[in-house]
Order: structure tokens, then sequence, then C-alpha cells
């Protein structure tokens, strides 16, 4: 946090549960990586897509990354859930627009090698 300091004017960091949070204001930048894939229950789902949809202004960005369908199903010793761009559009509603998608291979420090899918989407 302190390497953004400089920026503290342009960014507001939220700690909070994202299944609890109620957004105060719109954001034009909603960057997710790797927070959905720990929210393996339907209902915590839901409530992360409605957190989204009300704190992204129109026209905003969000930026999600998680592990891809081929990717590992548990992470750190615990469940995962898996996306690809549609079914994460599926999950978010029709109000979003897939901008782009991309699979990644990331190399762990261990030396494992997971794929992880980035989508980039507009309200």
């Amino acid at each position: 946090a302190r390497r953004l300091d400089r920026f503290r004017d342009r960014h507001r960091c939220i700690v909070a549960d994202v299944t609890q949070w109620s957004p105060d204001k719109h954001y034009d930048v909603w960057h997710d990586r790797a927070a959905l894939h720990f929210l393996t229950e339907p209902e915590d789902q839901r409530r992360y897509g409605a957190a989204l949809r009300s704190a992204l202004a129109p026209g905003g960005i969000a930026v999600i990354g998680g592990f891809a369908p081929n990717g590992p199903s548990r992470c750190s010793g615990l469940p995962v859930i898996q996306h690809d761009s549609a079914s994460l559009l599926d999950m978010l509603g029709t109000e979003f627009k897939l901008l782009e998608s991309i699979e990644h291979l990331h190399e762990t420090p261990g030396g494992s090698k997971r794929i992880f899918c980035f989508s980039v989407i507009s309200k």
C-alpha cells in the first residue's frame, strides 16, 4: 500500500468480505485476481455478482482472474471454482460485455503450473 501513497487521491483500497460488502459509491475499475475462485458456494457467487453490479459504474471495467476450467480444483488446500469468460458472464448477468479473455500459464514459486483465465468485461 505504501507504494501507492503517491496516488492516494486517485485510488481507494477496500478490505472487506465481498459477500457482505455494500458499496457506497461507483467505481470505474474492479480488479480481482483469485478472490472469486475461492467462493465455491452458489450464494456467495451470487453475492459477489451483486456487489460487482452495484459497485461498477456504467462503462466501468472489471478485470477478473481465476482458475480456468482446465486449471486446478484446489488451491492452498481449499476447493475452488473454475471459470472461463462464458461461465463468468453467465454468473454475472447480461449487463456485462466481454472485451477480452486470455488464458495464462502461471508457474508458482514451488514450480507447479496452473492455468488461469483473465477476463476483461465492461458494464
